[in-house]
């Protein structure tokens, strides 16, 4: 990093570099600093035009040096030689081994700007593992602006943060007041502010038990479940032994008396402020993606199937089915939440070109930047393929390198996200595409699909994951299928949608891996395939799918839906929710929990629920 200097006009350019030649070549210098017994021979008044450090060192009429020789005792020289490069050049190179050395010579010298850079530098590598030292060595070097950087950082990643021994044992209590006082604190219920505040007394309670009062004002009373507050909040001993705190809760009774009267109240009393922190607005949302406005894009749009909000981060392409159109990829969602965009064929006009090459690309979705992030490429490019996540890692296997011609794979890869890295596992016993694949315990299924000669099979593999090995399922899918989805749900796996040679799918099939046994479900409304499905809250929601449509005296045509059915795994019954699902896509969808506040909350509310399959 450096201070731009583009803007200079010639004369100040040559005279900047000017000055910089004559301090490397140690020439019409007038003063050595000497830094841990290396000297620097430099201008007096070109280091007391950038410093005021050295300026009132300069301009005092105290002596502060003998023979024009200044000793700086508080600098190590590699931090002198970096700000002594800035002060003749306009340019410094900060790393983060170096960045902060050169922040606290700085801070000492009083150089301001080369202070900005180097909270700038900082601020932006905070991660997981450094926060803490970063946001304890803002403190003592008393800089706020850094302090509140990495706060705001440590607000967002909180409970994983702050529950850590060097948290508990260093935060002094004003920061931590302010940390349990944000709107950006990322928790779900109030009820765990309170929690954490006894668990922080808990680490030392002799000397923090009298700080519980400041404390106990961080609380946002109005947000704590009523029957948690009566049994946890009100009787506790902490809050009893204190009068403030009775107070405090006697003060909140007469509010919510008032409230419930619809009498006026104080809105600057700290017993109204009901505003949700940043984490109460995570909701477990459904998941789609495609094509966006370049090759390089993917959107990012969400569904509540509760409160049939329809959500996005990044548009789709407002055609669509045409332009920048991706096709048979993957979303996958990790145990952490991370949500993974895999492969696919991109079609930059998908209405004169239905053929392609497939992608390897994987990308990783930042919901907090509303970004896909680039993650290390598959080994193979794949479409048509199937894939699933295992913990926190991710199984891609079968599919073809490019659509519609192109030899199905056997091969299998899984990928680290700790390591950004995708290794080879062993091939599966046959090569395939357009099949089915779920994770089970500690397996993988795999279902169905097509082989070598777009054949339609009936075929069960399982993969198992500790010993990287397959075997044959001895017990086959009841009818052959491709292009369908295999669903996990409690101890059962459900097969749905597809076709084979001659029709769409309607049968739901159930395998129970216990006893390796098959059974029929109730079977779909229509003749779909292509479908997108989920399981939310144990039970299976599907979207779309393409399907022929008749018309009287017309040809048939081919056409893609984007209604919403929930199967009912324990009634064994589909009910059709709602009619349209404005940014869905049939190709995969996933369920993942998101906030809805780093998305944008569409006009359109999807609308039709209680609506029959068979009424449509």
């Amino acid at each position: 990093m450096s201070e731009d200097t583009s803007g200079l006009n010639p004369q100040q350019r040559r005279l900047l570099e000017g000055l910089y030649k004559f301090y490397r070549d140690g020439q019409l210098t007038d003063v050595t600093l000497d830094v841990e017994g290396q000297e620097y021979a430099c201008n007096r008044n070109i280091l007391a035009a950038s410093s005021p450090f050295f300026r009132a060192m300069f301009t005092s009429d105290v002596k502060e040096s003998k023979d024009d020789v200044v000793l700086i005792h508080e600098i190590s020289k590699d931090a002198m030689e970096s700000l002594l490069d800035y002060i003749y050049s306009g340019k410094i190179c900060l790393t983060n081994e170096n960045v902060q050395n050169v922040f606290s010579a700085a801070n000492f010298l009083e150089m301001l700007e080369v202070v900005d850079l180097c909270i700038d530098h900082i601020s932006g590598v905070v991660n997981l593992s450094n926060c803490l030292d970063v946001f304890f060595f803002a403190v003592y070097n008393y800089c706020e602006k850094l302090k509140l950087n990495c706060g705001n950082f440590i607000l967002k990643k909180f409970p994983e943060i702050a529950e850590t021994r060097e948290f508990l044992s260093k935060i002094k209590v004003e920061d931590l007041m302010w940390f349990l006082s944000a709107d950006d604190i990322y928790v779900d219920r109030e009820e765990y502010i309170f929690e954490y505040i006894l668990k922080w007394i808990d680490f030392d309670v002799e000397t923090r038990s009298k700080l519980f009062p400041k404390l106990f004002k961080c609380l946002r009373l109005p947000l704590i479940n009523e029957e948690y507050f009566a049994e946890k909040v009100a009787s506790h001993e902490f809050v009893q032994e204190s009068s403030f705190c009775r107070g405090l809760l006697t003060s909140f009774s007469l509010f919510k008396i008032q409230q419930a009267h619809s009498l006026e109240v104080d809105v600057d009393s700290p017993f109204a402020n009901s505003t949700p922190r940043l984490g109460m607005y995570n909701r477990k949302l459904i998941v789609y993606s495609g094509g966006a406005n370049s090759a390089d894009e993917r959107s990012f749009t969400a569904f509540d199937p509760i409160s049939k909000k329809n959500y996005y981060g990044i548009k789709p392409h407002p055609s669509f089915d045409f332009k920048f159109r991706i096709d048979y990829f993957s979303l996958v969602t990790t145990e952490n939440n991370n949500i993974y965009f895999i492969g696919g064929i991109f079609y930059e006009n998908y209405h004169f070109s239905e053929t392609g090459p497939a992608e390897k690309h994987v990308f990783l979705y930042d919901e907090k930047k509303s970004k896909w992030l680039s993650r290390k490429p598959m080994g193979m490019a794949r479409c048509q393929f199937a894939a699933c996540s295992y913990g926190n890692e991710i199984y891609v296997c079968g599919g073809k390198s490019s659509h519609p011609v192109g030899e199905p794979s056997d091969t299998v890869e899984v990928f680290d996200p700790e390591i950004d890295f995708w290794t080879v596992m062993k091939p599966m016993p046959m090569a395939l595409y357009q099949h089915a694949i779920c994770c089970h315990k500690k397996a993988l299924f795999v279902f169905g699909g097509k082989d070598v000669v777009d054949e339609h099979v009936d075929n069960v593999f399982l993969f198992d994951i500790p010993t990287n090995s397959w075997c044959v399922i001895r017990s086959n899918l009841l009818k052959p299928r491709s292009e369908h989805m295999a669903l996990a749900v409690r101890d059962k796996i459900y097969i749905i949608g597809g076709g084979s040679r001659h029709s769409n799918a309607v049968e739901v099939e159930i395998y129970d891996p216990a006893t390796n046994r098959w059974k029929f479900g109730c079977d779909f409304g229509e003749e779909r395939k292509i479908m997108a499905g989920c399981v939310y809250d144990d039970q299976i929601y599907i979207t779309g799918g393409v399907r022929q449509f008749s018309r009287p005296n017309k040809p048939t045509r081919t056409v893609e839906t984007k209604d919403f059915f929930r199967y009912n795994v324990d009634l064994n019954e589909w009910q059709k929710l709602v009619r349209f699902i404005q940014y869905a896509n049939t190709q995969s969808c996933t369920v993942a929990t998101l906030n809805i506040k780093f998305l944008h909350e569409s006009d359109f509310i999807s609308v039709g629920e209680g609506i029959e399959p068979d009424e449509n």
